[in-house]
């Protein structure tokens, strides 16, 4: 959106340029009794026809000023830029890309647009220009798709189709017959093209648990005394059970689970080394695959560690390695990986 964060993706640039590339490698040949006598290859460049034409009627003078443009040549523009109602596609999709397995690079969904382009040729005889269009003709049907780098966003490829939906002719004198001819042949072009938003940076979501009470015992509070000692005890809060879905990595497998842990119940959690987990990180087992989220980081006496954890969402097993993940404290991306002693319930 309008963030004040600069962008710059050269969509239009881009479309010009590969507008013009399809048509600058174009001849004619001139023929004598049937036979190939010689080949012309027709010069291409960007501007309106009006400026070439009036080139094309300049006067040729001995100082080289004002020298007249050799036809047949072509010459090409950008007419109008207008938005494509029919493609429209929600603005708040989202579109992610990147090998990192902690963030992606994340981009708004591009918004399509129609611009036209206008390619006129410009010959003397009818037979030059006709060589020029039955080359590009047969190209279009009416449509020539062209994959195009770095317009939706980095390293991203985009099937751009360029459309032929017009082709006129002008036979041109100036003055009498004897004076200079111009034949225009003037093909209109639609290319169907999306303007990409700037990139930003997200995180990979690839835990998602959803914590589910026991609805047979449910904890009740008297209505006129709302105090916590008005409780029964035999309705006291139950067990919750935990519904987790995962993948460890963007490419792998999803694993759907129950752990009827409560997720408040809180574990202490003993190490063979010193960990440097920060409050709020996510840990994970490598033997288990279970993952708890780290509460309280504590030092003793001795200075052996004292790590408490909660949301378990299963039981980690002694002696297993434990990594943490994404922490929000820790500068670096390196895992840090330390063997389970023990894990008692707090």
């Amino acid at each position: 959106m309008l963030s004040g964060t600069y962008f710059y993706n050269a969509t239009v640039k881009r479309i010009v340029s590969v507008f013009g590339t399809l048509f600058n490698n174009i001849k004619i040949a001139r023929h004598d009794s049937g036979v190939t006598t010689n080949t012309i290859h027709v010069p291409i460049s960007y501007g309106p026809k009006q400026k070439f034409l009036a080139r094309i009627n300049e006067a040729s003078t001995l100082d080289g000023q004002g020298v007249a443009i050799k036809l047949p040549r072509m010459s090409f523009e950008m007419t109008d830029i207008s938005y494509d109602l029919s493609s429209k596609l929600n603005k708040l999709n989202k579109l992610a890309s990147g090998s990192s397995f902690k963030t992606k690079t994340t981009i708004f969904q591009s918004v399509p647009y129609v611009i036209g382009m206008q390619l006129n040729i410009m010959a003397k005889n009818q037979d030059d220009a006709l060589q020029i269009v039955e080359q590009i003709l047969p190209t279009f049907s009416p449509e020539y798709t062209v994959t195009i780098k770095g317009i939706d966003g980095p390293n991203s490829k985009t099937d751009v189709p360029f459309v032929l939906s017009s082709v006129t002719f002008e036979d041109t004198y100036e003055g009498d017959f004897q004076t200079r001819r111009v034949i225009t042949y003037t093909l209109n072009f639609t290319i169907r093209v999306k303007f990409a938003h700037g990139t930003s940076t997200g995180s990979i979501i690839n835990r998602v648990a959803a914590q589910i009470a026991d609805m047979d015992v449910v904890k009740t509070v008297n209505i006129i005394d709302q105090s916590p000692s008005s409780q029964s005890p035999s309705n006291s809060p139950s067990f919750y059970s935990q519904v987790s879905v995962r993948a460890d990595s963007p490419g792998g497998p999803i694993r759907t689970f129950t752990s009827f842990i409560d997720p408040d119940d809180t574990y202490t959690l003993t190490f063979n080394d010193t960990p440097s987990y920060a409050v709020g990180e996510q840990i994970i087992g490598s033997t288990s695959l279970n993952a708890a989220t780290i509460r309280t980081v504590t030092f003793s006496a001795n200075n052996s560690p004292k790590v408490t954890a909660n949301e378990l969402e299963g039981l980690f097993t002694v002696n297993e390695t434990v990594t943490g993940q994404n922490s929000p404290t820790s500068a670096s991306d390196s895992p840090k990986s330390v063997t389970l002693a023990s894990i008692v319930k707090s």
